[in-house]
């Protein structure tokens, strides 16, 4: 989960500097900037989580597990939105924004492992694979 955290603050650079960019130096519309950059990061997180975090292996990786994990993430994204709105009423919004980033964080991981990133049980990871390798 530390793995999926790294890539989740990389990703939500991506996502705010690719926004910024778009926003407020070629000005797009603020949806437009938005749905770009929530594009690119979501693509970002894809490849960084099927690399590093679950280490797909080369037969892993399919346009059907990426559109899941796209609709895993609009549902984190509803999931956000709804945290905020609702919290917000109760507490600042930004404290609101860090707690349905936390609920979101699990929501993606747990999501994202079970129906995007599952492994056959015979399939060995790179880190098993090397591990096997150098310790005999």
């Amino acid at each position: 989960m530390v793995r999926y955290g790294l890539v989740g603050l990389t990703n939500t650079a991506t996502d705010f500097g690719v926004f910024s960019v778009l926003y407020f130096l070629i000005q797009f519309d603020a949806l437009w900037a938005n749905t770009f950059a929530f594009a690119i990061a979501v693509t970002q997180s894809y490849v960084f989580n099927g690399a590093w975090t679950f280490q797909l292996t080369k037969q892993q990786w399919s346009l059907l597990a990426y559109l899941r994990f796209v609709l895993i993430n609009l549902g984190g994204l509803l999931i956000s939105t709804v945290c905020i709105v609702s919290l917000s009423e109760l507490i600042p919004a930004l404290v609101a924004k860090l707690v349905a980033a936390g609920v979101v964080l699990i929501w993606g991981f747990f999501l994202s492992r079970q129906f995007v990133f599952q492994r056959p049980a015979d399939t060995p990871t790179l880190r098993a694979i090397c591990s096997k390798t150098f310790t005999g």
